[in-house]
């Protein structure tokens, strides 16, 4: 295995919803990148964050297309959740990090759940993200944001 593939890189939640959307145009880069990492070839993780996030958009009709059910929604949590992606959480650094980044970027509105996803993965060491969204991320010291397409044309596996 290329020792690139076990850089660990976090999970936006768009990955994620688009992992779970067949009718996407995202499906077929989120799905074989999501697959990859919950069969351990790359390494990914998640925090409980880019779960609620998963669950607000994939049972949402105004959200998605491709509605589920709340069993289903958490049905496909638990069992991403036994696979090889890792979750972490909010350490003490989180709020450090947080903090700084708020202040340098000077967020507003909903953009704060970035920051905080964001500030999850830095504090945990986690200095990869994977996004169909890097704008959202610009910026953000100590992050490298790629999209999917980079990340799997950069990364072969």
């Amino acid at each position: 295995m290329n020792g690139r593939m076990n850089s660990i890189v976090g999970i936006d939640s768009n990955v994620l919803i688009y992992a779970a959307d067949s009718r996407s145009e995202q499906y077929l880069r989120a799905n074989k990148f999501l697959t990859e990492v919950a069969n351990g070839v790359r390494l990914g993780v998640i925090t409980y964050q880019n779960l609620t996030e998963y669950f607000a958009t994939v049972t949402n009709k105004k959200k998605t297309s491709h509605v589920l059910t709340a069993e289903r929604a958490v049905e496909e949590m638990e069992k991403l959740l036994h696979t090889d992606v890792k979750l972490v959480f909010p350490n003490a650094g989180t709020r450090r990090v947080f903090l700084e980044v708020l202040r340098s970027k000077k967020v507003t509105a909903q953009k704060v759940h970035d920051v905080f996803l964001a500030a999850t993965f830095i504090s945990n060491g986690v200095t990869k993200l994977v996004t169909e969204n890097p704008k959202d991320f610009k910026g953000i010291k100590g992050l490298e944001v790629m999209d999917l397409t980079e990340y799997l044309d950069e990364y072969v596996g």
